[in-house]
C-alpha cells in the first residue's frame, strides 16, 4: 500500500511522499481502532464474538 501511495502519476501510483502517504495510514489506523472500539461498546464482546 505504501508503493501506491508514494510512486509518481507516471508510474501508477497516487504521489503522496513518505509524508503524506504516512499521514494517510496513520488516518486508516485511527479509523479502524475507533471502528473497532465503537462496535464492542455497541454490541459488546459475546455478541461481537458471535459475528466473527
Amino acid at each position: 500500500m505504501g508503493d501506491v501511495l508514494t510512486k509518481p502519476h507516471e508510474k501508477g501510483g497516487l504521489d503522496f511522499g513518505t509524508i503524506g502517504s504516512s499521514a494517510v495510514l496513520a488516518a486508516v489506523l485511527v479509523l479502524m481502532i475507533a471502528g473497532a472500539s465503537y462496535a464492542q461498546r455497541r454490541y459488546g464482546r459475546s455478541e461481537l464474538a458471535e459475528l466473527s
